[in-house]
């Protein structure tokens, strides 16, 4: 049985088609010949049974309340079709979801024809954490919103050998709390003229997030054996003014600069965790969530072929490797505690230690050998086989 979709992109004020599951699911319709048997996009519900609505809500801008009252009408004619709420921008639902679910429920739409879609892995946690009563799937939007992205502007590169300049590669947007940490720590340790980075965000945007200082302080009292009292504020202006630099060749981190993918050693995709953003950092005893949630941050490095490592995330390496990728962790002496978010900050902390301090000469052959060229071949024939996008239509055909 195919998919048949309501051929109109019902979304939130901002959202993209581009970054959405109707937007992705037309373009790999067109571009791979599928036929209308397997998925067909139309404007007859009557004659098509199992129509699905897809509407994009990102968490951000409004939504129009007619285009949801037209979709409830439509719902009401049949008894097959079904709603998608398309809530993959974030790994979270905004308010646009409530009010959506509200509406829909006002005009008698029952639980059993809505379906949603996350892009938290772990759907069981998505459930639970926002009271979802609903059919939830998974799909990991930014792989293929990626994908695309990398085939429009031609950025594919083929593993090969590279000759480095820098060990680190840290490219960062926005203050979310795992990315203040590791650009601090790389200014207090002196590792700065050891990485292509860039900070790229303003002075006020950072302030209104976080006061470092104090975010210093909660984890020196976490955990006394860990000193970090001589951690920089970097929200200081002679900081800010030397924090971004001109390294990202346009539409921010979606594009590197050919210099830093052919100069730069380990990347640290600097993913965030949206259970990071809070205290529960800092207590010993909280329990790990699984609530990976991907960005180009991540599939950039299939595409440049770049060798990464995970930043302060518990369970990142294993989740990719799960799904085929290879990770670099194993190529190092210091291994990850993932007891706690804390131990796995701090163990990161040691393994940027153990980088800097190898001989550039070191780190360059480490990566420029067999198996690293290999693994970096095996990432890219795993992203070209664009297996999100595949499952997402198994999973919504069932």
């Amino acid at each position: 049985m195919g998919i048949n979709i309501y051929n109109e992109f019902y979304s939130s004020e901002e959202a993209s088609e581009n970054k959405s599951v109707f937007g992705h699911l037309k373009r790999y319709k067109q571009e791979n010949n599928i036929s209308h048997d397997e998925i067909r996009f139309h404007f007859q519900p009557k004659v098509f049974p199992n129509t699905l609505y897809i509407v994009s809500l990102d968490v951000v801008s409004g939504y129009k309340p007619d285009h949801i009252n037209f979709i409830a009408e439509e719902l009401n004619k049949t008894v097959d079709s079904k709603i998608v709420l398309d809530t993959c921008l974030e790994d979270f639902p905004g308010k646009n979801y409530y009010h959506v679910i509200h509406q829909l429920a006002s005009r008698g739409v029952p639980s059993e024809r809505i379906v949603v879609v996350t892009s938290q892995k772990n759907v069981k946690n998505f459930k639970n954490e926002f009271y979802c009563p609903f059919k939830v799937i998974h799909y990991d939007m930014f792989a293929t919103a990626y994908f695309n992205f990398a085939n429009d502007c031609s950025l594919w590169q083929a593993p090969r050998k590279r000759k480095l300049d820098k060990h680190l590669i840290c490219f960062m947007k926005r203050p979310r709390l795992l990315r203040v940490m590791a650009n601090g720590y790389l200014r207090q340790k002196g590792y700065v003229d050891q990485t292509h980075f860039s900070w790229h965000f303003s002075v006020n945007e950072t302030r209104a997030f976080y006061d470092f200082t104090n975010t210093m302080r909660d984890l020196v009292r976490a955990d006394p054996e860990q000193d970090m009292s001589n951690f920089p504020d970097i929200f200081k202006d002679e900081y800010i003014k030397k924090s971004i630099y001109d390294s990202i060749d346009g539409n921010l981190e979606w594009k590197v600069d050919s210099n830093v993918v052919a100069t730069g050693g380990i990347n640290l995709p600097m993913e965030t965790h949206r259970k990071l953003d809070s205290a529960v950092l800092f207590d010993k005893n909280n329990k790990i969530l699984d609530n990976s949630f991907f960005t180009e941050k991540t599939y950039k490095n299939f595409v440049y072929s770049l060798p990464f490592i995970g930043f302060g995330i518990p369970g990142y390496e294993k989740y990719l490797n799960e799904l085929g990728y290879q990770t670099w962790d194993h190529f190092f002496n210091t291994k990850i505690d993932e007891s706690s978010y804390l131990t796995t900050i701090k163990s990161h902390f040691k393994l940027i230690d153990e980088l800097c301090s190898m001989p550039l000469q070191t780190l360059e052959d480490l990566l420029n050998s067999q198996e690293s060229i290999k693994m970096m071949e095996e990432n890219q024939s795993t992203y070209l086989k664009q297996n999100e996008i595949k499952t997402l239509i198994e999973r919504l055909t069932t």
